[in-house]
């Protein structure tokens, strides 16, 4: 078994006693963790542990064997998982092109290799892994700049002409063999709406602007819940100013990452 952690991250001392108990069970191929902000601290700290709470632990549950589920949550990222590794060479290694976003390049091409019967087991609650955080504004954008760009190169790599649109409610649409290739996330979508709403009907861009932030503020409240950290009231607005920022800042990536790859990664 391969197990995987970052240099800027810190293990639990029972981890890989832990890690090991899973592949007892021959059957499983794969297992992930769950990645949480070591100690933070800041606005932009907390930012960044509500976010990796979403995505260690409180992601929906979808199935490990479904590509077109990788925008909610289906993959493992180094800082936290493993492989049987047979599998790991059978499927090739990673991809030393990749500067950003190998491990799910590797991930994805794992999941043509996994045998019939075989199981992955991502975001296993009892797997913790501490993440060191982005320590300024400037840090943290360049990170979730950098993942978008690579995010589209992976749609180009791994979805090539097909439309993949996740909607509410509904679930995730993928149209195989298509003859554009569109990724979109629901979340995505709604908030570019939400701001070309506003800039097509400027005049009226304050009804557009007060459910967004309602929004933003809801959902940083729900994080802040679900972390357990304290944080005040001013702090709340200001985690609601660095969610609208950091969207842009992902849109701009996946802009940048769409023209560079030829795809629509939304």
């Amino acid at each position: 078994v391969l197990a995987f952690i970052d240099s800027d991250c810190l293990a639990a001392p029972d981890w890989l006693e832990k890690l090991d108990g899973y592949y007892a069970d021959p059957k499983v191929c794969a297992v992930g963790g769950v990645i949480v902000i070591h100690n933070p601290v800041s606005v932009v700290e907390v930012h960044q542990a509500i976010r990796e709470m979403w995505v260690g632990g409180a992601a929906p549950a979808v199935d490990p064997r479904n590509k077109n589920e990788l925008m909610i949550g289906n993959h493992l990222i180094t800082n936290n998982c493993s492989y049987r590794r047979d599998l790991v060479e059978k499927a090739g290694g990673f991809d030393e092109t990749f500067m950003v976003g190998e491990d799910i390049d590797l991930y994805l091409r794992f999941l043509d290799v996994l045998p019939p019967d075989g199981v992955v087991l991502p975001h296993r609650m009892d797997l913790i892994v501490r993440h060191e955080p982005r320590r300024t504004f400037r840090q943290y954008s360049w990170q979730q700049y950098s993942y978008r760009v690579a995010l589209a190169r992976l749609i180009r790599k791994h979805f090539y002409k097909s439309i993949i649109i996740s909607l509410p409610s509904v679930g995730v649409l993928a149209r195989p063999n298509s003859f554009v290739t569109i990724w979109a996330p629901y979340q995505a979508s709604t908030f570019t709406l939400v701001v070309l709403g506003c800039i097509v009907l400027y005049r009226y861009a304050l009804f557009f602007l007060i459910p967004l932030f309602g929004y933003l503020l809801y959902e940083a409240s729900v994080g802040v819940k679900r972390t357990g950290l304290k944080v005040r009231a001013r702090d709340l607005v200001a985690l609601v100013a660095l969610s609208f920022s950091t969207r842009v800042v992902t849109k701009a990536g996946k802009m940048v990452g769409s023209w560079r790859y030829g795809v629509v990664c939304w």
